[in-house]
C-alpha cells in the first residue's frame, strides 16, 4: 500500500485533517525518495561520448606563447544533451553575480521525475586579453559552464 492508497482511504473513512496532512507528508517524501531513484537510476546508465576539441588557441604574449586545443560550450551541449534526454535527463544554468569582479554560474542536471542536483563555480572575471567588462563577463561565464557541465 502506497502513501497515497492510505490517504485515499483516509479520505473515504472521514479521518481528521491530522491524519490526512501527515499522510500528505507522508506521499511527498515517498515521492521525492521515488525521483531520486529515478534520477540516480538513469544516472547510472548515462554513457557520454568522448567530447571532441574543437577550438584551438595560439597567440603569443609577453610571457611566451599559448597554444591549447579545447571543447566550446557548444560541442559540449552537442555531445552530453542527447546521452542525458536519452534518459529523461535535462541540463540548465543559472547566473549569480553579486560582486562586480566575480561570477557565479550553476549548472542544474533534472530528471523527467522532478529530482535535480546542482553544481557550482565561481571565479574571478577574465580582464585577459582586451575584453570590456560585458565580455569578460561573458568569456568567465561561458568558461563556467563548460566546467560545471
Amino acid at each position: 500500500m502506497t502513501p497515497m492508497d492510505m490517504l485515499s482511504f483516509a479520505v473515504q473513512n472521514n479521518q481528521g485533517m491530522a491524519v490526512i496532512e501527515k499522510l500528505m507528508d507522508l506521499q511527498e517524501r515517498w515521492q521525492k525518495t521515488e525521483a531520486r531513484k529515478q534520477f540516480d537510476a538513469a544516472m547510472s546508465r548515462v554513457h557520454v561520448p568522448v567530447v571532441y576539441k574543437n577550438r584551438q588557441v595560439d597567440f603569443t604574449s609577453a610571457k611566451g606563447r599559448t597554444n591549447y586545443v579545447y571543447e566550446d560550450l557548444a560541442e559540449i551541449s552537442k555531445t552530453v544533451r542527447p546521452a542525458l534526454a536519452e534518459h529523461g535527463l535535462s541540463f540548465r544554468f543559472q547566473t549569480v553575480q553579486r560582486t562586480a569582479d566575480e561570477v557565479t554560474v550553476i549548472c542544474r542536471i533534472a530528471h523527467e521525475s522532478g529530482h535535480f542536483e546542482e553544481n557550482s563555480l565561481t571565479a574571478k572575471l577574465d580582464v585577459s586579453g582586451n575584453k570590456n567588462h560585458i565580455q569578460a563577463i561573458g568569456s568567465t561565464v561561458t568558461f563556467l559552464e563548460r566546467y560545471t557541465l
